[in-house]
């Protein structure tokens, strides 16, 4: 009796940790969830040439996760908030919060607000573009890891 009452509260134990697993808005955890590793990044249709695809995003939940890994194998990163509305991504960040604002291999400004346009999403690749105040066109080619 005792063996077959711990095994019901096993059972029921795992699997409430099954339907509690990584997902949000009932098992839709979005395109974005993941690793995605910038590939490329073109500035003003040229390829950067100091940029060496060592950066990655990482979208949880409304959290984005910007880092970057030096030749050291140490990394630099930062956390902004995202949504995604309107074939754009949303990109926030709080002032004088030292954790939170973009790597710098990424060139996007440490202002409040910066919006990415979504050029393409499959699913496995995207891109990304933006334009900066004086007329740069900065895109984004990512891949996504896991």
């Amino acid at each position: 009796m005792a063996m077959r009452y711990l095994s019901v509260i096993l059972s029921v134990v795992a699997l409430t940790m099954l339907s509690a697993g990584c997902t949000r808005n009932n098992g839709d955890i979005g395109p974005w969830f993941g690793t995605w590793q910038v590939t490329r990044i073109d500035v003003d249709g040229v390829p950067a040439a100091d940029y060496r695809g060592n950066v990655v995003m990482k979208f949880q939940s409304h959290v984005m996760e910007s880092r970057a890994q030096s030749d050291n194998h140490s990394y630099s990163a930062y956390w902004c908030t995202w949504s995604e509305s309107d074939g754009s991504l949303r990109l926030e960040i709080t002032p004088g919060d030292d954790a939170s604002g973009y790597v710098a291999e990424l060139m996007i400004p440490w202002t409040p607000v910066n919006m990415l346009r979504i050029v393409s999403q499959t699913g496995k690749t995207a891109c990304l573009s933006r334009r900066s105040g004086e007329g740069t066109e900065y895109v984004y080619y990512l891949k996504k890891l896991y």
